[in-house]
């Protein structure tokens, strides 16, 4: 609750949209809606990780590129490694965006935090199967939560997941500095602004977006989700 620069989103609230439902007990539910005559009808059915991947399939073979995400509604408690369990799952279908479902800041027009609103990530895409290494992208920045929730960007000490303006100060001095520079995004005439995130398995979800809501204060976008073990320089973050 009180998540600040979220993004409402009538999707979230749509029959039509997928909504996932992860407890802090690593139960999954798909959440549908249903409108009746006076009122509007809301049901959890469980669902498992090998299951979502042909939910995912069919729910989405008719579905517009823009309407092409995934909605999280997570237990703060849930251990980090059992969201990113989902994480890869979405990714793995090719389902790039996921709307992590949060309530925004108390306002004149929703004094009651009724409205969620979300903070919106990007997954990876699934691996390039070929021999083509990828270039080194000198401009990646990539903010880490540890299990004893400190911070890092790239490899240099950014505070505590309690305190982590040490982080959203030196990413708000970079996006400054690159746009002063007209330092852009690849093939695009927008400013490099994007962060990578990586957070310990052992982290709570809680602490988790908590990290995105900082980036996504310090000027992010877009927000990415590292879920890749392998790369060498993130792996002080398992």
């Amino acid at each position: 609750v009180n998540a600040k620069k979220t993004v409402s989103d009538v999707g979230i609230e749509r029959a039509s949209s997928m909504v996932l439902i992860l407890t802090s007990d690593n139960k999954l539910y798909l959440e549908q809606k249903q409108s009746l005559p006076g009122k509007a009808e809301r049901t959890e059915n469980p669902v498992t990780k090998e299951e979502l991947p042909e939910k995912l399939r069919k729910f989405f073979e008719t579905k517009s590129p823009d309407e092409r995400i995934v909605y999280l509604k997570a237990d703060i408690n849930a251990p980090y490694a059992n969201v990113r369990q989902v994480f890869e799952v979405i990714s793995k279908a090719e389902i790039e965006m996921v709307g992590l479902v949060v309530f925004g800041v108390k306002s004149e027009s929703d004094p009651y935090q009724i409205s969620p609103s979300m903070f919106e990530v990007k997954l990876p895409a699934p691996p390039d199967i070929s021999n083509v290494m990828p270039r080194p992208n000198p401009l990646k920045l990539v903010a880490m939560l540890d299990d004893e929730g400190k911070l890092k960007l790239n490899n240099d000490e950014m505070g505590t997941i309690s305190d982590p303006k040490k982080l959203m100060s030196k990413l708000t001095s970079i996006f400054d500095d690159r746009e002063n520079n007209g330092i852009f995004r690849e093939g695009t005439n927008e400013v490099a602004k994007s962060v990578s995130l990586r957070a310990s398995k052992s982290a709570k979800y809680g602490d988790f977006i908590k990290l995105v809501e900082a980036v996504k204060v310090a000027g992010a976008q877009p927000i990415e989700i590292e879920i890749d073990d392998v790369s060498p320089q993130l792996r002080e973050a398992k």
